[in-house]
């Protein structure tokens, strides 16, 4: 694949498509720099055509949106429309959205993006994966509602002698659809929260049902509709076929359907087709309406329906991402369905066991926190709509999560009475860190159990304003303080699903590989306090011990606990991340052993390294040096990096922007030259020493006076033969350990 050839390639494609000068010029730019930096783009395994898609994208949204696409300001946003959208982009090189996806990935590797394509990729990623989850329910879910074609549909065409316009399955579609479409980018900011989206679907079925002619809908609606009942009885139906609650459809109808529908509620279906179209071409991306063109483009992945089909096959309900979505929240509706929003009497009579009642303490940081998330909330969405939408909202939400609160506290207090065989927990109930930690893990199960199921497409979840660690922000928690309550939490709800459960893993990995280790977390004071850890970490995370007030005389004999806890986490993190990296780069068990000595090494007692850092990156320059020192076979850096990328939590950042000192960033084997063999080459020698068979050893190489005292004991032992060659040896050692070059 050569520059003039795809460079002539992007040009052309965008010329075909109308792009302004400016667009295809920046397009010839991105090219340049793609192929600049890419050593062996070939191997890559992008066709041409995806590289010329991708070019062209980000062209496009760097041009019209250098400032991002929350930019309201005229001077600095060109928000005139579009020239080319994004389905027209792959209509033209004939490529799929879900090949599209994996190219900006590739190409996101290679090249960094800037923060506006970022945002509009994501957004646009979002915004596909709701869409099509929510297409493959309604293909099945309209069956349900309507006389199909078959039946009533054509015995009207056949007996219709007026000129009045044919109304068909698939109009009735293209109104449902179309209105949906229409009220969801209005109501929604984003339009990422799938049941949100699902339900405001709902309400344009609803809609719909009233005002079709009873003949043409199917048992119960036909009778509503010719015994004149209510919207409200509709609703209630519709949301007993759909399994959700009423309550939740309820909710949306009140609150985003109907501030927003309105407008569309009287126009034909022309018209709303027309309306969606101006608008399509306003935000340059999907067209939407061809999913009931059956887009084999946007229909291409591997496909929602064939698994529920295959999964109902085996004898399981068909288990879509709607559907999936949906049991999370009923389920979590059921469990809280007889926990309030405030203690109950169990707990208060905890709190009446305590030295000093802290009922009051709770009650008014439950309100503070309140006021923070609040602010959060509508802060984070009041860049693309109205905050006064959402204040319903965010107290359904709080609320929700204050009955879990409530809940997982007193389960807890339970298990822990238990065990101590003691009703008296004014250390813990006492401690601002715990009551705020329980009360954001709370919080972030109830905007999870909200959020999209995009992980269903694309297999890894999509960041949006509220995800992790989001909630941490708002309530001013660290991330230190959040895991000490997670296996707790987990514990103490055993009712949890399974997806709520995995998601609760995903962030304490989150804090163990890197939140944690920011500068000014609480490690590191603690790291500070405690010089010698228990010998034996614990294994079991009892939140009495985890949260010990400051007043607590037990602080001092009990401090390397938490410690403890967190650093036996990070271990394991890291052996089963280490084990994974070296079992692709085909590592022998013994030299695996010694990686790992080396890796728990730094992280018990080189802790400095891993400050701003990333865990995977400390992993892999300990998985090159010692790999460095004891195989005959170099394994460069470059092939670490190729085998990190194929993980699943892997990303860019990790290994292209490592801290160096102070704000100063490069990549990571610029981090491994300047920073990490230079402050460990001493200890990863000692590796070298231990396998070999030489009679003098390199451990003292700890040492600054480690060479002159070398120097004098081999020339004393040995004579001065022996001394030239292991002095030949050291300064080779050393000289191996100081440049990684690929």
């Amino acid at each position: 694949m050569s520059l003039d050839q795809v460079c002539t390639d992007v040009q052309q494609l965008a010329s075909e498509l109308g792009c302004s000068k400016e667009v295809s010029s920046k397009a010839a730019d991105i090219w340049n720099r793609l192929f600049s930096i890419a050593e062996g783009i070939n191997d890559f395994k992008v066709d041409r055509e995806s590289w010329c898609v991708c070019v062209l994208y980000v062209a496009s949204i760097e041009i019209r949106l250098p400032y991002g696409m929350h930019d309201t300001n005229p001077e600095t946003a060109q928000l005139q429309l579009p020239r080319v959208t994004v389905s027209q982009l792959i209509h033209k090189a004939n490529i799929s959205m879900l090949s599209f996806f994996r190219s900006m990935k590739v190409m996101g590797e290679v090249i960094p993006f800037s923060e506006p394509v970022l945002q509009s990729f994501r957004a646009l990623q979002r915004k596909y994966c709701i869409t099509s989850c929510l297409f493959h329910k309604f293909e099945k879910f309209i069956p349900e509602l309507f006389k199909d074609e078959t039946s009533v549909f054509q015995m009207i065409r056949e007996n219709d002698t007026t000129d009045a316009p044919e109304l068909n399955l698939d109009k009735v579609k293209q109104w449902i659809w179309s209105l949906f479409l229409l009220t969801k980018d209005e109501a929604l900011y984003c339009g990422d929260e799938l049941i949100t989206a699902f339900h405001l679907l709902l309400c344009a079925c609803t809609h719909v049902i009233g005002q079709l002619p009873s003949f043409l809908l199917q048992s119960p609606f036909a009778e509503y509709v010719i015994g004149g009942a209510d919207e409200a009885q509709i609703i209630e139906h519709v949301a007993s076929l759909a399994s959700t609650t009423l309550e939740e459809l309820q909710q949306v109808h009140t609150n985003y359907w109907q501030p927003y529908a309105n407008s569309t509620l009287h126009c034909d279906v022309s018209n709303l087709l027309q309306l969606y179209h101006r608008r399509y071409l306003k935000h340059g991306d999907i067209d939407e309406m061809q999913f009931l063109n059956y887009d084999s483009l946007l229909l291409s992945a591997p496909t929602i329906a064939n698994e529920s089909n295959q999964q109902a096959a085996n004898g399981g309900a068909p288990d879509t991402p709607v559907r999936a979505s949906l049991n999370t929240l009923n389920q979590l509706k059921t469990l809280l369905a007889h926990s309030p929003a405030r203690p109950s009497d169990q707990l208060v009579q905890y709190f009446k066991m305590c030295a000093a009642d802290p009922q009051e303490d709770i009650q008014s940081r439950v309100r503070q926190l309140q006021d923070r998330f609040h602010s959060g909330f509508l802060e984070a969405v009041s860049t693309t709509a109205p905050t006064s939408q959402f204040e319903q909202t965010v107290r359904q939400r709080y609320a929700v999560a204050l009955s879990l609160y409530y809940r997982v506290m007193e389960s807890m207090l339970k298990s822990e009475e238990e065990r101590l065989s003691t009703s008296d927990f004014t250390s813990l109930l006492s401690s601002d860190a715990f009551h705020t930690a329980l009360l954001a893990c709370s919080v972030e199960v109830v905007l999870a159990v909200y959020r999209s199921a995009s992980g269903k497409l694309l297999a890894r979840d999509l960041a949006t304003e509220f995800s992790f660690p989001w909630v941490l922000q708002v309530f001013n928690l660290s991330p230190f303080n959040f895991v000490k309550v997670l296996e707790s939490f987990i514990k103490a709800e055993p009712q949890l699903t399974v997806d709520i459960v995995k998601h609760l893993q995903l962030t304490e990995h989150r804090i163990l590989e890197e939140l944690a280790w920011h500068k000014g977390s609480p490690v590191f004071e603690l790291l500070h306090q405690s010089v010698l850890l228990t010998p034996t970490r614990p294994h079991q995370a009892n939140p009495t011990q985890l949260f010990l007030s400051p007043r607590s005389p037990e602080l001092r004999t009990s401090s390397s606990y938490p410690l403890a806890l967190f650093l036996g986490k990070v271990s394991r993190l890291a052996h089963s991340r280490m084990l994974q990296l070296c079992r692709y780069l085909d590592i022998s068990a013994d030299v695996q052993q010694k990686i790992w000595a080396c890796l728990e090494h730094v992280i018990n007692h080189r802790s400095e390294l891993l400050m701003d850092r990333h865990l995977d990156q400390i992993i892999m320059c300990c998985i090159y040096a010692i790999c460095k020192i004891l195989l005959e076979k170099e394994v460069k850096f470059k092939s670490i990096v190729a085998v990190y990328r194929r993980m699943p939590h892997a990303t860019q950042e990790v290994y292209k922007n490592v801290l160096l000192s102070d704000s100063k960033t490069d990549s990571i084997i610029t981090f491994y030259n300047q920073v990490f063999m230079q402050l460990l080459k001493a200890h990863i020698l000692q590796y070298y020493s231990a396998s070999s068979s030489r009679t003098v050893s390199l451990a003292i190489l700890g040492s600054k006076y480690a060479y002159a005292l070398i120097q004098k004991q081999i020339f004393h032992s040995y004579g001065y033969w022996i001394f030239y060659i292991h002095k030949l040896f050291i300064k080779s050692a050393y000289s191996v350990l100081r440049v990684a070059t690929s």
